[in-house]
């Protein structure tokens, strides 16, 4: 019934018109069945051709539209695949999170430990080394681990022997990969100052440096010579937070 149905649907339109033409250019002339044969086969064989194409042009639109539907169905379902992907894979390892350490204070003697990220770090160590001493031969050095460190989490770390350090590196490790935090101290007119320099492997996350904030002539081979608050991260910290809460303080 389908196959007659289609058969109807594409064969009645050359067919009328077919006889149409027929009984046009026959009009006044005698019946001869071989003569009306003879201009409606070929009239409706031209027709048929004719509204067959126009089908099949019409079908592999339609087809087209279909798979340009499918194309982009497949491509949202891998683009929302791989979200979800790098979603699991950032809450097994830690996704590109990293933490650091803020002077509570101005000097070395405590620390607040701050998360920054989506994802929680995994298996984390934290290596404070005083580079002041090491550069003199010696060694003084604490570390600290966790086993979890949550997203947005706070930690307080006591380091007294870090009192009166005035360069202070420190190393990261967790299964999202290693960190760097350089950390430099100065005081100036009795006040105390800090700078520090986030990287990870070549990639600059955090470089915050005051204005007029005296680097050594090691520290400005490596660090970026323009104060203020620099790097890929540097909308995560705390410092940040602080500088548009002040500029939207002073706008309203």
């Amino acid at each position: 019934m389908k196959v007659l149905f289609q058969l109807l649907k594409e064969f009645w339109l050359p067919f009328f018109i077919s006889v149409s033409w027929t009984i046009y250019s026959k009009w006044g002339v005698k019946f001869d069945f071989v003569g009306y044969m003879s201009t409606l086969g070929p009239a409706f064989f031209l027709v048929s051709w004719v509204v067959g194409q126009v089908f099949r042009v019409r079908k592999q639109v339609g087809v087209e539209s279909s798979f340009g539907n499918v194309e982009r169905r497949l491509q949202d379902l891998a683009e929302s695949l791989e979200q979800n992907v790098a979603k699991m894979v950032g809450h097994i390892n830690g996704g590109d999170s990293f933490c650091y350490l803020m002077p509570n204070g101005g000097s070395g003697g405590q620390f607040v430990l701050r998360h920054c990220g989506e994802y929680p770090l995994f298996k984390l160590h934290i290596r404070i080394a005083d580079i002041g001493a090491l550069r003199q031969g010696g060694m003084l050095e604490q570390q600290f681990a966790y086993e979890e460190f949550a997203v947005n989490s706070f930690a307080m770390l006591d380091t007294p022997q870090f009192s009166d350090s005035q360069a202070l590196n420190i190393f990261y490790n967790s299964r999202s990969g290693k960190v760097v935090q350089q950390i430099r101290f100065v005081k100036v007119n009795g006040h105390s100052g800090y700078a520090y320099r986030i990287t990870r492997d070549a990639e600059l996350l955090v470089q915050y440096l005051p204005e007029n904030f005296p680097l050594d002539e090691e520290d400005k081979k490596s660090w970026l010579g323009e104060f203020g608050l620099k790097g890929n991260k540097a909308s995560w910290t705390t410092e940040h937070i602080l500088s548009e809460a002040l500029k939207h303080q002073l706008v309203s």
